[in-house]
């Protein structure tokens, strides 16, 4: 067992959290602490641009449900830690930003992102061509945003941990 138990945005993408934090629950020790990070996707945003930004994460949320997957669980870590026995839970959200180091950093996740899920996911869930050059272009407006001199583009973390009885 051990003292501490990390888990980094996979409760979002399995379609059962709570199993996960079930077995995160046993190999802890008593008195152990585990850490979960999460999103919540759709509060992505940036400036300029801001509509199609936040078009885009909005509909990258219902992809994601369409998979079983649920990108907006971030908030949701507090629910499921309790479920699964945990206590002295404490919940924090930040804002990764183009402004926390290099912008062009931050605009190739969003990049690598553009590919994955429209370029891959979005097809594979059969969306029109129409759809996924919007979905698409929304990806671009946040990289756009992201380097942009006078932009400002991010999306919410949610971190929590909790503690194991005993």
């Amino acid at each position: 067992q051990f003292d501490f138990v990390t888990c980094r945005h996979a409760l979002q993408i399995f379609n059962k959290p709570e199993l996960i934090l079930k077995e995160l629950h046993r190999i802890c020790k008593p008195g152990g602490r585990i850490y979960v990070t999460n999103e919540k996707i759709s509060h992505c945003l940036g400036e300029p641009r801001g509509e199609s930004i936040q078009w885009t994460y909005e509909e990258l949320s219902k992809l994601f449900a369409h998979f079983d997957m649920d990108l907006e669980f971030g908030p949701k870590s507090r629910k499921f830690m309790v479920e699964a026995g945990f206590d002295d839970i404490r919940m924090e959200s930040f804002m990764v930003t183009n402004l926390d180091g290099d912008p062009q950093d931050f605009a190739d996740v969003v990049k690598s992102w553009e590919e994955l899920f429209a370029g891959g996911m979005s097809q594979q869930r059969g969306d029109s061509p129409e759809f996924v050059e919007k979905f698409r272009r929304g990806f671009q407006d946040h990289i756009f945003a992201a380097l942009h001199p006078k932009g400002y583009a991010g999306w919410p973390v949610w971190v929590a941990s909790g503690r194991k009885p005993g």
